[in-house]
């Protein structure tokens, strides 16, 4: 191993069990009656206002990402059950055909007297791939939970931004904080850009001197 900083490892951490250890030892903090309770409860113990808003933003981010999962899975079925609301047009000089979805972009791709027909041909096949699709969104419901998972984040995005402004009173608020910020920020639990090995090592520091992060296994 190197002789560096960022090549240093505690032996109860890995880069890759790092996050979900510290959320472990976050939550272990909770009272029971609050991890049972609904994610809008939010706790206000001594550990002060950045760890309450780092299980908000817990909780607001487990949802966007089961949100995500849901949606992704409908728009497999959706996709399954009809065609794109696109058509693919073949246009002079160009070797790959141009993928369009409204009727103005059929106008300027087949612009012109010429291409008249094909206008009307294209206008016709998008009009009924969309009511296709349209129908069998409403029947699978992929829009409205795009939509759904389109507000969570905004709402963890929200939270998260409060959490950064917040005041960590507590070793453990400051935990949270940067929990947040690792499992937000950095591209993969593994890379070795600056900053990111250098904050997991800090990170790491703080759930030892906290005075039981260390132990965990």
């Amino acid at each position: 191993m190197a002789d560096s900083e960022s090549s240093r490892t505690l032996p109860a951490f890995s880069n890759r069990n790092l996050l979900s250890k510290v959320a472990h030892f976050l939550k272990s903090n909770l009272a029971t009656s609050v991890l049972c309770a609904s994610s809008s409860v939010v706790p206000m113990r001594r550990e002060g206002p950045a760890y309450a808003l780092w299980w908000e933003w817990y909780s607001a981010h487990h949802e966007v990402s089961r949100l995500g999962r849901i949606q992704a899975r409908l728009e497999t079925k959706l996709l399954s059950m009809t065609d794109s609301p696109r058509v693919e047009l073949l246009i002079a000089g160009r070797e790959n055909p141009v993928a369009v979805r409204t009727e103005q972009e059929v106008d300027r791709w087949l612009a012109g007297e010429s291409l008249a027909a094909a206008r009307v041909s294209a206008k016709a096949q998008l009009i009924a791939r969309r009511n296709a699709w349209e129908a069998a969104d409403a029947e699978v419901g992929f829009s409205a939970a795009k939509r759904a998972e389109a507000q969570a984040m905004a709402h963890d995005e929200d939270v998260a931004s409060r959490l950064w402004r917040s005041q960590a009173d507590s070793t453990i608020g400051v935990i949270g904080k940067m929990h947040a910020l690792l499992t937000i920020g950095q591209p993969s639990p593994d890379t070795d850009e600056f900053p990111w090995p250098q904050l997991r090592l800090i990170l790491a520091d703080l759930m030892t001197i906290d005075g039981t992060g260390g132990r965990r296994r």
